[in-house]
């Protein structure tokens, strides 16, 4: 079992049984049944009964095949032997293509309010930078058509004053630096299960596979729970990370606004 994650607790059913593949799939994975119940949005409750080999938390046989599904996708098990042995174990009949599809797209309608947010947050960045650009301009036409050309004395000036003209001044107003924290991920190659947390709000959670490209925004913070690090590359607030980290290696990573850096 990879460093830092601790063994569930309660008995695991026995090897050879769907608990107890479970349970040595995720250990074998490196992965904490809370990593788990984040990647496939199952409590953690009833991921620790399944590996009990209780399914009742379940509610219902479609809903443990669904269930069995999205764990094997997220810890690297066959999903095809673990149905195959649930059905043999529990005596269930295979659910339609119908009930399966109903399951499974139930995380995506849940993904769907954070995905608004986002888009909201972008228009909003990007009408503030429009804001300051015009701010900048006004500033600058004020400015040429207020002062006097050079060499033109004003109605106020004597003649003697007039043989000195005064040059003008161009004033430019500084456009703000956008703010906040952009985290663009790539998975380049295989597939990694990723987690993340756009301010305190969990905005997607799954597998992502090559060459698919997420992007997280925020004004404050965006955090990251990598699972396959070698799988992916970073771009944060338009600086290049590349990969984060290796094979297998199960990384959680913090970005704010500025000059981003990943752990020695």
């Amino acid at each position: 079992m990879a460093d830092g994650v601790a063994p569930s607790r309660g008995a695991a059913g026995p090897p050879g049984s769907v608990g107890g593949d479970l349970r040595a799939a995720r250990e074998a994975a490196g992965m904490s049944l809370d990593d788990v119940s984040a990647a496939v949005r199952v409590r953690r409750s009833v991921l620790a009964a399944m590996e009990r080999d209780d399914f009742t938390g379940c509610g219902g046989d479609v809903y443990a095949r669904g269930h069995l599904r999205s764990i094997a996708r997220a810890v690297g098990a066959d999903e095809g032997a673990l149905l195959a042995r649930y059905a043999a174990e529990q005596g269930a009949p295979a659910p339609s293509a119908a009930q399966v599809l109903a399951v499974e797209t139930v995380p995506r309608r849940e993904r769907s309010g954070p995905q608004w947010q986002r888009a909201v947050v972008v228009v909003l960045v990007v009408i503030a930078a429009l804001a300051g650009v015009q701010l900048a301009l006004s500033h600058r036409h004020s400015a040429r058509t207020s002062a006097p050309p050079v060499g033109s004395p004003s109605a106020s000036q004597t003649p003697a004053a007039s043989a000195s003209p005064t040059p003008s001044r161009t004033v430019i107003a500084a456009v703000p630096a956008p703010t906040g924290v952009t985290v663009q991920l790539t998975v380049t190659n295989g597939e990694s299960w990723v987690s993340a947390t756009e301010g305190a709000a969990q905005s997607f959670a799954g597998i992502i596979a090559a060459p698919q490209v997420k992007v997280f925004t925020d004004p404050q913070l965006v955090r990251l729970v990598i699972g396959n690090a070698a799988a992916v590359s970073l771009v944060v607030n338009g600086h290049n990370l590349g990969t984060p980290g290796t094979s297998g290696q199960v990384l959680r990573l913090s970005f704010g606004p500025g000059n981003p850096t990943l752990p020695g």
